[in-house]
């Protein structure tokens, strides 16, 4: 546990996100080829054994010392979208195919003449919405599922996910985390789905409840909106990060941005005095490797690690 707070302490830390609903396992695997030869820190991997022999298997294929690498579990709330996944009624369809031009990860396409989802690669970003699309829980995992998934595979992260409204249920799953995890407790949310106040009485019941344990909060401006890289698409994220500046002062306290991340994160916290210990890339970080050549993917992987890193 002391070596991953002495690399939390060194801040800058780049933290590349498979994906909580990622179940594209030959995708997986190609992320982890391409950034397991940048100066990536920390892999979040989905709750799944099949995801994390991947991550490990490929990182091991590719002769790197796995201690080199923090790593993190990610399981989500009901209803929290990061656990979701479209779910298409073909009788309200009108086949005006915008779903599928709005789809950044291509699991939506047409199969004998009818609209067809993916499970493996929607990762529920909800970018498909229409009167034809519901969303529905891809994984059945309870914080005590997560919690032995990660004492199985020596993961000392765990990452609760919480973009939802119900703050009781929030604080219900930390508690099982608090109480029942010896690691370190992640807890990513945004103000897309809780005011700021909320927020903050949430953040002061965890800082209470751990006692001086150590805290990270993943602070997510819009989950799943990383395409572009201009300061636009980062703004919230770092707005986000901005309400937690004050709980610095508790020790063993951790901010990570994330949420529309990209290669300005970086900058622009500097310039808004974010005293931040890593950047989480999600979304952006998956897209800039994708339909590339490899030693592009290579490059381009490089560029948004280091620019994270300073």
């Amino acid at each position: 546990m002391e070596n991953i707070i002495y690399k939390l302490k060194e801040k800058n830390l780049f933290k590349l996100v498979l994906g909580l609903g990622n179940l594209d396992f030959k995708e997986i695997e190609y992320i982890i080829n391409i950034y397991s030869n940048t100066k990536t820190d920390i892999i979040d991997i989905p709750p799944n054994q099949k995801a994390i022999d991947i991550v490990f298997k490929e990182l091991k294929n590719n002769n790197k010392n796995i201690n080199d690498f923090l790593f993190s579990l990610s399981f989500a709330i009901e209803n929290d979208k990061h656990n979701s996944f479209a779910f298409i009624n073909n009788e309200k369809c009108k086949k005006c195919f915008k779903c599928i031009k709005q789809c950044h990860h291509k699991a939506i396409f047409i199969k004998d003449k009818n609209v067809v989802i993916d499970k493996t690669k929607c990762i529920g970003c909800q970018k498909c919405k229409c009167k034809a699309i519901s969303y529905k829980n891809k994984y059945s995992v309870s914080d005590f599922d997560a919690i032995n998934l990660a004492n199985k595979n020596n993961v000392k992260i765990i990452e609760l996910h919480a973009s939802i409204s119900k703050t009781k249920m929030i604080k219900q799953a930390f508690d099982n985390l608090n109480n029942n995890f010896d690691g370190i407790i992640s807890v990513c949310f945004s103000r897309e789905y809780l005011s700021e106040h909320k927020l903050i009485k949430l953040t002061d019941y965890f800082i209470k409840k751990r006692e001086g344990k150590p805290l990270i909060i993943q602070a997510d401006g819009f989950s799943m909106t990383g395409r572009e890289n201009d300061y636009s698409s980062t703004i919230n994220a770092v707005s986000c990060a901005q309400l937690f500046q004050k709980y610095l002062k508790f020790q063993n306290f951790y901010i990570f941005i994330s949420g529309g991340t990209n290669e300005m994160t970086s900058q622009l916290a500097k310039l808004s005095n974010i005293q931040y210990a890593g950047i989480t890339v999600g979304s952006y970080a998956r897209r800039i490797i994708k339909n590339v050549p490899y030693k592009i993917a290579i490059e381009n992987a490089n560029r948004l690690v280091n620019k994270c890193k300073h």
